[in-house]
């Protein structure tokens, strides 16, 4: 558990640096605690109970790590939100939560007027408010919850256990909302044993933390480094022209690279101190197809594997040869199968869907908070069911193929279609709407089909516009095309399959090419 492991850390070695932030101030083990603890007893002191979720809602930072650490400290369950939230998005989340205490950035809080939020009692502030909104309810500074108080660990009604949730976090939904994702105690160990352990990572390590820490990304790198020793340096975001100059700066040996990242750094002109760096280790996936150019060319070594929010790393691969391949899973504990639509295994060779179990209880999520529908979709048949196509060969390696569920990935987000569907049909020059994902060079772009309901009554631009206060900025459709009728399948739903295999054409309107790109608000 986080809470024990770093007390554990603060007393094997108080002195040693743990978190470094782009300000350069640095935290050792027994500071991080100590803060940590005096923050878990503020929240204590707002009236949280232990197992209750806290909201944090923030950008990378000393904050963020804080108000992660001290919820585990006093045993809550910590739960982010990604900071492109915002509008109906955003309150069905805090909705499905009734969280009644939100840390959050002074620049969001405008975000929250006039949503309907019932369950709020406290907004905890972190920065200055020029005008307070009127409308919201009690607000309070950060800094009179991090700056009084003992430092001591927060006093528990219970133990935690391994099973107790550490974290809530979202993920895209398929056929509905972004789903509120479990992730108990033993999903972080389990997934720090296949994904940091297995390929070396240690105590002499830096991780450079530059994925958003709402996102697995981080908070995984973050927990790993903790429980093996390790320190991590905490940076704003990616920046592709920077990301080099950080890991010099901070002297970091491990990263992920994920997503398009890689492609970004892949595509910068060549320079000849590109492999002058500390950086001995990088995460990439899904793979550029170079690897083996990529490794050469910056002098590291990559790994890469397969996992999700709800599952731990089942394949973790040092080295890779191929891009799609997985290799065998790593973890004697866990079941493997490939199934048919009715769940019954097909051969090797034979693309089915992922399904898995562990023998450790709770190293899968229980379910998804909230939503048992859902979770029993998920766990059918005593299985959890990924979403994700693989194929077998019959030496028992697997690769990755394709994905049954709709959702869509985005440069390292989850895009959940029906959401984003759900916002387009709430523009009243609308009358029908598909989306998918399309194709880019490594992941994938969203592309909206929209059926209007006059001639002329809607544009890619003005559509767009609408959205933009709707959405967050990476699920606003990159590429729109206007049709007279969506497709229908035998079940008369719309067949998205055939609009996959019909993707962009001459017709589809590009927002980017409209000169119209959108990017994370740097807070």
């Amino acid at each position: 558990m986080l809470r024990d492991i770093l007390a554990m850390r603060a007393e094997q070695s108080p002195d040693r640096v743990f978190a470094v932030f782009e300000d350069d101030e640095a935290w050792t083990f027994r500071e991080t605690a100590e803060r940590s603890w005096r923050c878990g007893r503020g929240f204590q002191r707002l009236g949280l109970r232990q197992g209750e979720i806290l909201v944090a809602w923030l950008p990378n930072g000393r904050e963020a790590l804080l108000s992660w650490f001290g919820a585990a400290s006093a045993g809550l369950t910590y739960t982010p939100l990604n900071t492109g939230y915002r509008g109906p998005l955003l309150e069905n989340a805090l909705k499905l939560l009734s969280a009644r205490v939100i840390v959050v950035h002074a620049g969001l809080i405008e975000r929250l007027v006039e949503l309907d939020l019932p369950s709020i009692e406290t907004l905890v502030v972190i920065g200055d408010i020029d005008v307070i909104p009127s409308g919201l309810p009690k607000i309070i500074p950060w800094t009179d919850l991090v700056e009084t108080g003992e430092v001591d660990p927060p006093i528990l009604s219970r133990p935690i256990e391994p099973w107790d949730d550490q974290m809530i976090m979202f993920t895209g939904g398929t056929t509905g909302a972004s789903k509120a994702v479990r992730r108990p105690h033993i999903l972080y160990l389990k997934m720090t044993e296949s994904c940091f352990d297995r390929v070396g990572v240690n105590a002499s390590d830096r991780f450079l933390v530059c994925a958003p820490m709402f996102h697995g990304g981080a908070d995984i790198p973050i927990y790993a480094m903790l429980r093996n020793g390790g320190s991590i340096a905490i940076i704003h975001g990616f920046r592709t022209e920077k990301f080099w100059d950080d890991v010099r700066r901070y002297r970091c040996s491990v990263a992920w690279i994920h997503s398009t990242m890689c492609l970004f750094l892949w595509q910068q002109p060549r320079r000849d101190d590109d492999d002058d760096h500390p950086l001995r280790l990088a995460m990439q996936a899904p793979l550029l197809p170079d690897i083996a150019g990529f490794c050469e060319r910056f002098g590291i070594r990559l790994y890469t594997g397969y996992g999700m929010t709800e599952i731990p790393w089942m394949f973790s691969v040092l080295d890779p040869k191929e891009s799609r391949t997985l290799g065998k899973p790593v973890d004697p504990d866990f079941e493997l199968r490939l199934v048919d639509e009715y769940d019954r295994p097909v051969a090797d060779g034979t693309p089915g869907q992922l399904v898995v179990r562990h023998r450790v209880p709770w190293a899968i999520t229980p379910g998804y908070y909230r939503n048992a529908e859902a979770t029993a979709a998920a766990w059918r048949n005593g299985w959890f069911h990924s979403g994700d196509v693989l194929t077998r060969d019959s030496d028992g390696n697997y690769s990755i193929v394709d994905r049954v569920k709709d959702s869509i990935r985005r440069r390292g987000e989850n895009v959940s279609a029906a959401e984003v569907e759900r916002e387009i049909l709430a523009n009243a020059n609308v009358a029908e709407a598909a989306v998918i994902g399309v194709e880019a060079e490594l992941e994938q772009e969203v592309m909206a089909f929209v059926v209007p309901t006059s001639e002329r009554s809607v544009t890619g631009e003005s559509l767009t516009e609408f959205l933009i206060e709707r959405l967050p900025y990476y699920a606003v459709p990159r590429y729109i095309e206007f049709v007279e009728s969506l497709p229908l399948n035998a079940a008369f739903r719309v067949d998205k399959p055939v609009l996959r295999q019909r993707g962009i054409s001459l017709k589809t309107w590009d927002r980017e090419r409209a000169g119209i790109r959108l990017r994370r608000e740097r807070l």
